[in-house]
């Protein structure tokens, strides 16, 4: 017989086996175990976080005296004042409007005359014209404007379509339904004060080198005064005498 040696420790008749144990201790693996995927409603989530963060970031970095978005700056040591629609100023072009359109809300026309939209000085460029009637009675626009503040400032383009024999009202300030200022349109074409009033300032009235009714004419009307209407007046005593205007800012 052939001496055959010890079997391996273990079942008879079998070879052993050795099966690796995994690693028992903690620090063999990471506590946490990222996802290989991120679902996209978590990339929204992250997005959004990052944004906030920029932005927090940005007020930090701002200026401090700075006004925040929606105010108006103020003299050094005052508060900011938010922009509110009274407080902010009016401002028209008439080149939204439909061409032969009334003057829209908040404007008032009263008098016998016709106000309406005009493709002056360009068809994309409107303004409206003011005219009187055959007679030679005026028309009026007259628009509001909030604030109220102590000092008002008017700057509007005009374009005389016809010269007045004397002098009549062109622009008129008021205050409370009373008139504290007004420009008049006389012979030559001419724009100047009814009166000196102390406190305002007229930019633009000086008249044309001809008597030419096509220049158009811009004027500013700064006044130490508080102002929440202004009116402007077609020719009067002119029959179907007119005045366009265009490019109104005021407050």
């Amino acid at each position: 017989m052939t001496a055959r040696g010890p079997r391996a420790a273990g079942a008879p008749g079998r070879t052993a086996r050795v099966v690796a144990e995994p690693p028992t201790s903690p620090r063999s693996r990471s506590r946490f175990a990222w996802p290989s995927r991120i679902s996209r409603t978590g990339a929204i989530v992250l997005v959004i976080a990052g944004v906030a963060i920029v932005e927090f970031l940005a007020v930090l970095g701002a200026p401090p005296n700075r006004p925040p978005t929606g105010a108006r700056a103020t003299a050094a040591g005052e508060a900011a004042v938010p922009i509110t629609p009274a407080a902010s100023k009016a401002v028209e072009t008439f080149d939204a409007l439909r061409i032969d359109s009334a003057m829209p809300k908040p404007w008032a026309v009263q008098g016998h005359g016709d106000a309406s939209v005009i493709p002056l000085p360009t068809s994309v460029d409107r303004s409206v014209r003011l005219r009187s009637s055959a007679v030679g009675e005026p028309v009026e626009a007259c628009r509001p404007v909030g604030g109220g503040d102590a000092q008002a400032r008017i700057s509007i383009d005009v374009l005389p379509g016809a010269e007045p024999d004397t002098a009549v009202p062109l622009l008129t300030l008021q205050s409370g339904g009373t008139s504290v200022y007004r420009l008049l349109l006389g012979p030559g074409l001419s724009i100047a004060p009814e009166k000196d009033v102390q406190g305002v300032v007229v930019d633009g009235a000086e008249a044309p080198s001809a008597s030419d009714a096509s220049t158009w004419r811009h004027l500013t009307v700064s006044a130490d005064a508080s102002v929440d209407t202004f009116c402007v007046s077609s020719p009067t005593g002119v029959s179907s005498g007119w005045i366009a205007i265009d490019n109104i800012a005021a407050g």
